[in-house]
């Protein structure tokens, strides 16, 4: 055992095979249960011991809990925690004693007495037997305003800040936008990001110059530009002594001085160098201060690397102790309470993705069944993997078939190299289009690609036919009509076709005999342009004023008028054009039927000179 023999003896009590707690010890020690987050805290604790609790929680729940072990904590009290933990942003509130073992010292912090204590219930019923006997009265608490105030006024008449050791401004005294200006982009109330061109590098450096020597910094005729002249200034920064618990702030004086100094011009009479003598002593200051600053900043940066060395190896020890930590929660039983309930989460997150996925797989099985497209999922080995409802109407499938081979499957299409394309798309994974039709008369595309997961991994074929019976029999329609159309124009005269606006788009072969004009050449050209209408024509503007008629109001044009053809040879002419209209009774286009009037009536004569 770890208990020495004596403490054994003086302390501990034998019961069978176990040791007991002597009465005495524990009626030293007061056993209560609290729970950090909803129960009203302790107060005046000397010591609060933390190990390996934070860690189970996430950050939202440690803000909370730290500024509550802050405010339990006495004056100069210690919080201890584990190794793997950190009071994190909260650095204001607690001190670092020991780096290594995590031990903090609680500071008197300005900012804890504003954080909100989020208590539950239970802390709204406390008996009045336990609350705290009242105290003498607190000394009052000086509020920024006042106390930068009072400064200003016991010593200096100017303009100043009220900021911390980082530069953050706390309280705005005076007309300060002389010297400061917001910044471009995120807003930021720190002084460094505000100062105006030439206070910036003063400024860091009195800044951290009277943070760290805790006394009075000042910078003579410092110059500064302002509205795009020079501007003179004394900046003072001087540490907050009183009262206690604003140590740590500093207080910024601006003083305008408007000109330079007198000990800075020198008694010349060439005010050429006397300007220049000046201007030397200036860059001369700025150069001193630069450097000042610059060894400052190196001076920081070793430091901080000497830091980052330190944390570095603490690290590597806190690592090491961290798995001889992980072999000791192996064995507490707290730390399998842990485990059990990090294993109901994943359990019940876990749940919900089943149902996520069961969800989704409803969706899935819902939007094939309904985009009546017939699907057939094969794995490499081309055996069924899935199909869908449509799928059954095309290739006799049942429920019991996943898993066998599509060799052995019968199906009703007239098509037979199924299982040889679905291999060789599988060998080179080029997808293959196929127009397939039924024994029933039915018309399919049949779709053969591979099947890809989301990691790119090939793991078979998916086969779909998509119904095309209606397409096909729209194609054989319009081949049927594209040849009773061509038909027509090789048995009359001259057939056309021309857009709503009469430019051509058809003309028959009947047309070139008849004109001698062919397809060719129609571009560009409207029919009444091709077919020349005779300068002698009488009634040539109400021949184009009936077509213009009939064009607006898709009414059927009759008109017999001549016609003159490519070799300029008149022919009486009969012209029918009827409009091609859309459901929405739009004109689509127009065809033609030209016919000439001369082999008509030599056709008719006949019968009009025949013996009564």
């Amino acid at each position: 055992m770890d208990v020495r023999s004596d403490r054994l003896r003086n302390f501990f009590s034998k019961h069978d095979r176990a040791y007991r707690i002597k009465k005495e010890v524990r009626d030293m020690v007061v056993f209560a249960i609290q729970n950090v987050i909803t129960d009203p805290p302790f107060s005046k604790i000397d010591l609060v011991s933390c190990r390996n609790l934070l860690i189970y929680m996430k950050s939202e729940l440690q803000k909370k809990i730290l500024p509550i072990f802050h405010y339990s904590l006495t004056k100069g009290g210690f919080l201890f925690l584990g190794t793997s933990e950190t009071v994190g942003e909260f650095s204001d509130m607690f001190a670092p004693v020991d780096r290594k073992w995590k031990v903090f010292r609680r500071k008197d912090s300005e900012a804890a007495a504003v954080i909100p204590l989020e208590l539950g219930p239970r802390a709204m019923a406390v008996p009045a037997m336990m609350l705290p006997e009242p105290r003498a009265a607190r000394p009052y608490k000086h509020t920024n305003q006042e106390l930068i105030e009072q400064m200003m006024l016991d010593t200096y008449p100017a303009s100043g800040l009220l900021v911390n050791e980082k530069a953050d401004i706390l309280y705005f005294h005076g007309l300060t936008g002389r010297y400061l200006h917001p910044p471009v982009g995120e807003a930021s109330f720190n002084a460094l990001a505000m100062a105006r061109q030439g206070l910036k590098i003063a400024l860091a450096n009195s800044i951290r110059k009277a943070a760290s020597s805790k006394e009075m910094v000042r910078v003579d005729n410092l110059r500064m530009r302002l509205r795009g002249e020079e501007a003179i200034l004394n900046l003072i920064v001087k540490p907050i002594q009183e009262p206690p618990s604003k140590r740590g702030l500093l207080a910024v004086i601006f003083e305008d001085v408007g000109r330079l100094a007198p000990e800075l011009v020198l008694p010349t009479s060439d005010q050429g160098d006397e300007s220049a003598q000046v201007r030397i002593r200036e860059m001369e200051h700025q150069l001193a201060t630069t450097k000042e600053y610059l060894q400052t900043t190196i001076e920081e940066l070793e430091t901080s690397n000497e830091e980052l060395k330190s944390t570095n190896e603490e690290l590597q020890s806190a690592n090491e102790e961290l798995q001889s930590t992980n072999e000791e929660l192996e064995t507490a039983k707290e730390e399998q309470q842990s485990v059990n309930e990090e294993l109901i989460t994943v359990s019940s997150e876990l749940q919900q993705k089943i149902d996520a996925l069961s969800k989704s797989n409803d969706d899935m099985t819902n939007l094939l069944a309904r985009t009546q497209i017939g699907t057939i999922f094969l794995d490499t080995k081309l055996n069924i993997q899935r199909f869908t409802p449509m799928a059954k109407k095309i290739i006799h499938l049942i429920d019991s078939d996943i898993g066998r081979s599509v060799r052995d499957m019968a199906h009703n299409l007239q098509y037979d190299r199924m299982l040889e394309d679905a291999g060789e798309v599988l060998r080179t994974l080029n997808s293959k289009e196929i127009e397939v039709r039924s024994k029933s008369g039915t018309w399919y595309t049949m779709h053969i690609l591979p099947y890809r997961t989301t990691q790119n991994i090939i793991e078979g074929v998916v086969v779909t036919f998509l119904d095309i019976t209606d397409r096909k029999q729209a194609e054989m329609l319009v081949r049927e009509s594209e040849q009773r159309y061509r038909s027509i124009g090789r048995l009359t005269a001259a057939v056309w076709t021309c857009t709503p606006h009469g430019q051509l788009t058809y003309l028959s072969d009947g047309f070139k005999k008849l004109f001698g004009y062919s397809a060719e050449d129609r571009d560009g050209k409207k029919w009444l342009e091709i077919i020349g209408i005779s300068p002698t024509e009488r009634g040539l503007e109400k021949v184009l004023s009936d077509w213009k008629k009939c064009n607006e109001s898709g009414a059927v044009w009759n008109h017999t008028f001549t016609a003159r053809d490519r070799s300029g040879k008149d022919r009486p002419m009969i012209a029918r054009v009827a409009a091609v209209k859309d459901d929405g009774d739009e004109i689509t286009s127009w065809v033609g039927v030209n016919i000439d009037a001369t082999e008509l009536q030599e056709m008719t004569r006949p019968c009009i000179e025949s013996p009564q």
